[in-house]
């Protein structure tokens, strides 16, 4: 888990500074590079073995991942137009976006401990 943060954060602060150095590059294109290196990550890992890349079909799987996507477009916009540190905070607080919509759109009851 401490790697993966670090490399999140590594991943951040090169897509700030790539977006400082080049204030007109579209966030577009710096997701398409982040997906791509993932992408080549993931081929490595299933060895090729396709079916390992496409899950088992579940609906929840093909949500999370369009999801997925487009937070990061939205993580890669804010980094491009608020800098690394706002950036940061506003992905932090996802946690406490969850807790205030699960109840609406999960049919979920929030605990008390979670809001502590």
């Amino acid at each position: 888990m401490l790697v993966s943060a670090a490399c999140f954060a590594g991943m951040a602060t090169c897509v700030a500074a790539a977006h400082r150095l080049d204030p007109t590059l579209p966030t577009v294109v710096s997701s398409s590079i982040r997906a791509g290196v993932n992408l080549l990550a993931l081929l490595v890992l299933a060895r090729g073995n396709a079916r390992a890349l496409l899950g088992d079909a579940r609906p929840a799987l093909w949500l999370r991942g369009t999801l997925g996507a487009i937070s990061l477009v939205a993580f890669f916009a804010a980094l491009a137009r608020l800098g690394a540190g706002e950036a940061a905070f506003l992905n932090n607080t996802s946690a406490l976006w969850v807790a205030v919509a699960a109840p609406w759109l999960l049919g979920e009851r929030t605990p008390a401990g979670v809001w502590a």
